[in-house]
């Protein structure tokens, strides 16, 4: 049990936490204490607290993991899990997050992924072939896809002599 920070001597009830400055700032506190730095906190509740539920342990269709095994390892085990766990993802990205969406930076550094050799040769294969089907719209993405490639490992190979 933690002690108030101020008298030292009651358990610590009531925790604050204040933002000065971009530092986060905790305090630990008993009641009386608070009262004293006009920190107004007042809970109430007639009757009993209600129990929360138990909570529903489902499991995803396809690897069975359980949503309880996602909450305490912080994984998933299969790509159906993040559509089968949506809102709980989506619930636990707010109270950590605030958001469900990316609002950070975006590093200098990161662009397109790098294509690997493997990954030219299947796209200059789709491009051959969508060339014979003349699906021409498709050609030219794929087409320019290899361009962009090539022209980022052209420049990379430049620095590299410099």
């Amino acid at each position: 049990m933690q002690l108030c920070e101020d008298c030292g001597a009651n358990p610590a009830t009531v925790h604050l936490t204040r933002i000065v400055n971009e530092t986060t700032l905790v305090s630990h506190l008993c009641e009386e204490c608070s009262r004293k730095k006009a920190i107004g906190v007042s809970i109430t509740h007639d009757g009993p607290m209600p129990e929360a539920g138990p909570e529903k342990d489902t499991a995803c269709p396809r690897c069975q993991l359980k949503l309880s095994e996602f909450k305490t390892k912080g994984w998933l085990g299969c790509s159906e899990c993040y559509r089968h766990f949506e809102k709980d993802i989506d619930s636990l990205l707010m109270q950590v997050h605030g958001s469900t969406v990316h609002k950070g930076k975006v590093y200098r550094h990161s662009g397109p992924d790098k294509l690997d050799i493997k990954d030219m040769e299947r796209l200059k294969s789709e491009l051959s072939e969508a060339i014979e089907k003349e699906e021409f719209e498709l050609a030219a993405l794929i087409r320019d896809t290899l361009h962009s490639f090539n022209t980022q490992n052209t420049g990379e190979a430049r620095d590299r002599a410099r």
